[in-house]
């Protein structure tokens, strides 16, 4: 589904040069279910931001399906992101002033041709399958941590897109809530879905069905 090869980042400020990324190689397949592990500086939330087309490689090949996302412009790559990855943050990204079901739909805003009866069904089908069907009209801040991230992964669910992108999504939540939102990850990945997790946690990368582990800007194992 996805292969990189040879990735490099190299980030220069002034005189200073940081090498992020140094010869990165992998493939991931079609219902991987991958956890990216390292310290911090090792390069994984670099690697994810690359994956998820938020930044690109200094060098290197970014192949999706064989097509070179490394070669597409600025609005070929925002309609890739649209279209193809759907993300899920540690701290939620929720607007504050929309209800749930109206953050749900906010990416079917950027998609082309569908129409708000269409929306608000798709947004609707995402909220019951995170099992908040009761809770389409409350704004964020009336909802728990885990709530929210459940929101958040509706949200990156509603475009049904080829690969979730979850950086620490269990960061701000206690380890009960942590554990019902690897679960949900688990359904996810056992009807079809591919995902690619970032976290520090051994406990968090465990639920994943394959580890793979940063350091310096390589991968080590």
């Amino acid at each position: 589904m996805i292969e990189l090869r040879d990735i490099k980042k190299t980030y220069i400020t002034g005189e200073f040069e940081f090498q992020a990324l140094n010869g990165i190689n992998l493939s991931i397949k079609p219902n991987d279910y991958i956890a990216l592990m390292g310290s911090s500086g090792s390069g994984k939330s670099t690697l994810m931001n690359i994956i998820g087309a938020l930044d690109v490689p200094t060098s290197g090949e970014y192949l999706l399906r064989s097509k070179p996302i490394h070669e597409l412009d600025d609005n070929q790559i925002s309609e890739f992101r649209n279209e193809e990855i759907g993300f899920v943050f540690q701290t939620f990204n929720l607007l504050p002033k929309l209800s749930a079901l109206d953050n749900v739909a906010l990416p079917l805003l950027y998609a082309n041709n569908i129409e708000k009866e269409q929306r608000t069904k798709q947004a609707k089908e995402m909220m019951e399958l995170v099992g908040l069907g009761d809770k389409l009209t409350n704004k964020p801040n009336e909802l728990s941590g885990g709530q929210r991230q459940r929101v958040a992964i509706a949200r990156a669910l509603v475009n049904k897109p080829s690969l979730i992108l979850a950086d620490e999504p269990t960061g701000n939540l206690d380890s009960k809530t942590s554990a019902s939102i690897m679960e949900l990850f688990a359904n996810l990945h056992n009807n079809g879905q591919t995902i690619i997790l970032v976290t520090h946690e051994k406990e968090i990368s465990e639920y994943a069905k394959k580890t793979i582990v940063l350091k310096d800007g390589i991968i080590i194992e």
